[in-house]
């Protein structure tokens, strides 16, 4: 029969907070705890967990007893604590209290509001500390398999049908690169024995009814699994999720030559680089970098480079294991006298808003004039990088040079991509990100499984992240600061948005 709490309880859980202590007495610990779980406070800031009687968490094929202990875990600076615990019982109702940290104590000693809770159970027949993979809380006729720490709250922990019926879901590689396979697998816990099994892809287009198969991915890829016991009465279903991340190989995109001016002692090197983990610069001359290990950086010119007219520069990009992929790109620089007019990079922004155009010029003496058109876009015309009006539609702004000692005139365009509001928004009611401005990392809270991509100002996808329910996060250590587009997909659904990264 179904797992359910008993009807009086789940009355008293719905009754005020004021009468917990009731409702949740604390546990008698039979058996000494393991000296990792000892010393966690009694705070008068706690989260009450009831566990029903006959549910079984899902751990590592490690059967726990009645006196065996259940604890909840936080992470106290990368180290799990134990922040409450009770004697386990699969023939009670279970009242496990994760204790909030107390204020008036130095240090962490408790779970802040919105941590993450962690489980594990101790086998003393085992004399082993066991993570617990998989716990179901209950929430109205919701299930979510990661529980947050709330003051003062009370949650229910249920399994999904009778015979505790779970799955999991596991991965050969948790990281693949290019032309490798990854094998997908899952195993139900529980039930009759007898299953049908069907797989989902997000990004979608992988699908299989197997209980495992191989596939090559090129991005990386959330798999959800449905698992149905179609011998047991209603055929519940039970679904796992897992996570394969694809590592790109770097890319290097910048013209395989360009011209600098013989007078100037520097040149200015802005590749877009992408994918990797560490890059290094070298240099067919006698020249040196102002930073050989970062992309942007500048090249001074060796007296050999300016004898020979010529330099070829080479940028090489690497990736850390397991893939330990290497790209090198050359540039090869033209020394010489020739006048050389660029407008800027393209760029992208919104409806309504103004851009700050960026352009450079060399081997121009002082007698020369500027000139932008269209001139009514502009505040000034007549300087190298004038600001826009706010702008409604793209525009292509083309820069004039002219010489003044023989009136010669040398041009370049630059598009201005104006992306209209209407096509956006800014926030999903099923999703939250968060900070904007953010520095190293995007706190992202999902009540679905989204794929957030982020581009930079060019277009380019520099991120991508496929991410199951719940509360996520991403590593943006290694992009630059500036202003992203962070696209989030979801099926046939597309929102975007503006974010920026920021050190302040």
């Amino acid at each position: 029969m179904p797992c359910f709490i008993e009807i009086n309880l789940v009355q008293k859980i719905r009754q005020a907070l004021a009468f917990i202590s009731l409702l949740c007495p604390l546990a008698s610990f039979g058996n000494e705890l393991p000296s990792a779980w000892q010393g966690f406070t009694n705070s008068s800031s706690f989260h009450c967990i009831i566990l029903p009687k006959n549910v079984i968490p899902v751990i590592e094929n490690i059967a726990i007893d009645s006196a065996d202990y259940i604890g909840v875990f936080f992470y106290d600076e990368g180290v799990l604590r134990c922040g409450g615990a009770a004697e386990y019982s699969p023939n009670e109702n279970i009242s496990v209290f994760a204790y909030g940290n107390d204020p008036f104590t130095q240090g962490k000693n408790g779970f802040y509001s919105g941590d993450s809770i962690h489980w594990k159970a101790y086998s003393f027949k085992n004399n082993l500390e066991i993570d617990i993979t998989f716990i179901k809380y209950k929430e109205g006729e919701h299930y979510n398999s990661s529980g947050i720490f709330t003051n003062l709250a009370v949650s229910i922990i249920d399994c999904i049908s009778a015979g505790n019926f779970t799955a999991n879901a596991f991965t050969s590689v948790s990281e693949t690169c290019e032309n490798s396979m990854a094998l997908i697998s899952c195993s139900p816990q529980g039930g009759s024995g007898n299953y049908s099994y069907q797989w989902e892809s997000a990004p979608y287009g992988i699908v299989s009814s197997a209980q495992s198969f191989e596939c090559q991915i090129t991005e990386t890829t959330l798999f959800t699994v449905n698992i149905t016991d179609i011998s047991m009465p209603q055929n519940p279903t039970a679904t796992a999720f897992v996570r394969v991340f694809y590592i790109k190989p770097p890319q290097i995109i910048f013209s395989s030559d360009t011209t600098a001016c013989i007078s100037e002692p520097f040149i200015e090197l802005e590749p877009a680089i992408s994918n990797y983990s560490s890059i290094q610069w070298s240099t067919s001359g006698n020249g040196y970098f102002e930073d050989n290990t970062n992309a942007i950086t500048k090249y001074y010119f060796g007296n050999f480079d300016i004898a020979s007219g010529n330099v070829v520069l080479f940028l090489e990009a690497k990736t850390a294991q397991p893939c330990n992929y290497e790209i090198t790109k050359t540039i090869n620089i033209i020394l010489n006298d020739d006048k050389i007019v660029f407008a800027g990079h393209d760029i992208s922004i919104f409806e309504g808003e103004y851009a700050e155009l960026n352009a450079k010029i060399s081997c121009f003496t002082e007698d020369y004039e500027i000139n932008w058109q269209p001139d009514t876009l502009l505040y000034a015309n007549n300087i190298l990088n004038p600001q826009t009006v706010p702008l409604y539609c793209t525009t292509n702004f083309i820069l004039s040079i002219t010489d003044l000692s023989n009136y010669a005139t040398f041009k370049d365009t630059v598009t201005i991509r104006v992306i209209p509001q209407n096509s956006l928004s800014y926030a999903h009611q099923n999703t939250s990100i968060y900070p904007n401005p953010f520095h190293d990392r995007l706190n992202i809270l999902c009540d679905e499984a989204a794929t957030i991509n982020i581009y930079n100002l060019l277009g380019e996808k520099v991120l991508s992240e496929c991410l199951p329910v719940g509360k996520n996060f991403i590593n943006t250590s290694k992009l630059n600061n500036g202003m992203y587009f962070v696209e989030i997909l979801r099926g046939n659904s597309r929102e975007v948005m503006k974010m920026v990264k920021s050190t302040e």
